[in-house]
């Protein structure tokens, strides 16, 4: 678990219990529960009624080893029935990007919630995607990218409301959305939610030029990075990446980085001896040799915390999102 998720969550559950009335004995559930991340901060103040769904087995064997109710499988209207009205609150955290049948999924979530229940939704944001040129969260896992918009608009067709929406700093740029039945008044309609409308309109990110000059943007960035690759490589200089996430593969494959990264480290032992795909860059979990001379950061959103835990691999590093 990366000390930066584990204190976001530990915020949030500090937050939705201060917020939302919540005790040691309301129901909580967590769609793509992972490894338990999500859930940690209210196991470690007591609470009882906590679940979570994850689909992977491996995983799935996690959260239950620390104590955590875990279903291993999809959200399913068939689980959805079991635990009909049951939750106080649901949270789904980078999740919500990657469901295909999205309205499905959304019911079920409707299903499980009691009438007063809170729905809070962790997205990467359309917003900071285009704003900032973090084109790497486009890859073959994310089939939804989401607007508080594009977000207000679905979730009304599914008679649900967003009524508070936060941004936060997750996967280089996220927002957090917080949604209730629109007939439940014990939750007002926070000004949070017109005031990203009102920036949103003003980027005017659901117009095609906007796509445009995203486009252009993207590849003066590549532009850059090879450039200072080339420069890099041209002195003889050993370089080694760090951090293989998703986003990873996307960079590496649209910049053409293959031929300068000798392999990939990361802390992660699910991924050792696993390849980039598309890729012979291999990944391991230590440095294959003593000395490297630059270390490019693909997990970008952490560069200060892997450099601060690293500093003694390289001599220097390079943050692949600020070239």
């Amino acid at each position: 678990m990366s000390k930066t998720f584990v204190d976001h969550f530990e915020k949030a559950s500090n937050n939705y219990i201060k917020n939302f009335g919540l005790n040691k004995n309301s129901f909580i559930l967590d769609i793509g529960s992972n490894d338990g991340i999500g859930l940690i901060g209210f196991k470690n103040k007591k609470f009882i009624n906590l679940y979570g769904i994850e689909p992977a087995k491996k995983l799935a064997k996690l959260t239950k080893k620390i104590g955590i109710k875990t279903y291993n499988t999809f959200l399913n209207k068939k689980l959805s029935k079991k635990l009909i009205n049951k939750f106080d609150l649901i949270t789904a955290s980078n999740v919500f990007a990657h469901v295909s049948n999205i309205n499905q999924f959304t019911k079920c979530v409707k299903n499980m919630l009691k009438f007063d229940g809170i729905f809070i939704v962790e997205v990467q944001y359309l917003y900071r995607m285009i704003k900032d040129i973090s084109f790497d969260n486009i890859y073959h896992e994310h089939v939804n990218y989401w607007s508080v918009e594009s977000l207000s608009i679905f979730f009304s067709r599914i008679d649900l409301e967003i009524f508070h929406v936060e941004e936060i700093n997750t996967h280089g740029g996220s927002i957090r959305v917080y949604v209730k039945n629109p007939n439940n008044i014990k939750f007002k309609l926070n000004e949070s939610v017109k005031i990203f409308l009102k920036k949103e309109k003003k980027l005017k990110i659901n117009k095609y030029n906007s796509f445009k000059i995203f486009y252009k943007k993207v590849l003066r960035k590549r532009l850059k990075i090879i450039q200072k690759l080339d420069y890099i490589k041209s002195k003889n200089k050993i370089i080694v990446g760090f951090g293989a996430p998703a986003k990873a593969t996307t960079l590496i494959n649209y910049y053409k980085l293959n031929k300068y990264i000798s392999y990939i480290i990361d802390d992660n032992k699910l991924k050792k001896n696993m390849y980039i795909p598309n890729t012979n860059i291999k990944i391991v979990d230590k440095p294959l040799k003593n000395k490297i001379d630059y270390i490019v950061v693909f997990a970008w959103n952490y560069y200060d915390e892997i450099k601060k835990k690293n500093i003694k691999l390289a001599s220097k590093f390079l943050n692949i999102f600020k070239p």
